[in-house]
Parts: structure tokens; C-alpha cells; sequence
């Protein structure tokens, strides 16, 4: 079983492999997540990629969307995890959340670690299962947090 823990240094175990453009958190295969070129086409049978698609350019959203469900095997999980602006704008003018929370949920950390830590990019569910759907999938499942009150999972099966 081939599975891929995208934008993530680090490795998590097993059969996971982690992938990363940059090379000082030491992922265990060093690839732009937008592209993937290093994996071949239908040769993976999950993907996990946790809050790293808000991290990519608008304009390259849905291309990447598109080549990692490239990179899936029929039958292949690609699981998405990514902070929710949606609920956090909720949260903020209800008083639930401070200005500087809602800052790093809208636009990321400060970039001093890495050049790759900015968000360029915003989701909602409805928004990403739209993206999702507009790729050819049918059926999108909405996944608990994590333990993160501002973000959403969705996932999808090829």
C-alpha cells in the first residue's frame, strides 16, 4: 500500500511517505506538491493533505486538485484537511475568537520559517466540495476536526 502525507516533513510511519518542497523538514521524498513529479500516475492508494492546499496560489488549486487525484489508484482516499474561514469569521464577530486567531486562520504564520508558510488561498466546505465535484467526483464526505476548532476535512474516493 502506497500512501502520501503531502506538505508535511517528517515521517509519520508505516506505509505513510512524506512529501515537501522543502527539504529542511526533511520529508522523505522531496516534490512541489502542486505537481507530484516524482510519483507516477495511478500508483497511490490514499492521500493526506493537511492544511498545505491553502498554501497554494489560487490560480494553481485546481490543477493540483486535479493531478493528485491523478496520482490515485481507482479506489484511491484523497483526504483534505484546511483551516475554515467560514466558521472562523463566524466565530469572530460573535466574539468567540480574537483578532490575532482570525489573522493566522486567514493568512498563515509569519513567513521567518519558511517562505511556504502564508496562505494564498481561502476555503469553505461548500467551496472545496465544489472544486472537488467540478474534478468528476460525485460524492464528498465532510470529516470531523482534529482537535483544531477552525478547520474541515472533506474527503473523496476515485
Amino acid at each position: 500500500m502506497k500512501r502520501l502525507n503531502i506538505g508535511r516533513g517528517g515521517h509519520l510511519g508505516g506505509d505513510w511517505s512524506s512529501v515537501d518542497i522543502d527539504p529542511g523538514l526533511k520529508p522523505d521524498i522531496i516534490d512541489d506538491v502542486r505537481t507530484l513529479e516524482s510519483i507516477e500516475d495511478e500508483t497511490v492508494d490514499e492521500i493526506f493533505a493537511s492544511h498545505v492546499l491553502e498554501h497554494i496560489d489560487e490560480k494553481d488549486v485546481l490543477p493540483t486538485l486535479r493531478i493528485w487525484c491523478g496520482k490515485l489508484k481507482p479506489g484511491g482516499k484523497l483526504s483534505i484537511f484546511v483551516p475554515d474561514v467560514e466558521q472562523a469569521w463566524k466565530d469572530y464577530f460573535n466574539n468567540k475568537m480574537d483578532e490575532k486567531t482570525l489573522l493566522i486562520t486567514m493568512i498563515g504564520q509569519e513567513p521567518s520559517r519558511s517562505p511556504y508558510q502564508l496562505h494564498r488561498t481561502m476555503f469553505w466546505y461548500s467551496r472545496l466540495e465544489g472544486l472537488l465535484t467540478l474534478i468528476g467526483f460525485d460524492k464528498c464526505w465532510q470529516l470531523p476536526a482534529r482537535g483544531k476548532r477552525f478547520e474541515f476535512g472533506i474527503q473523496v474516493k476515485k
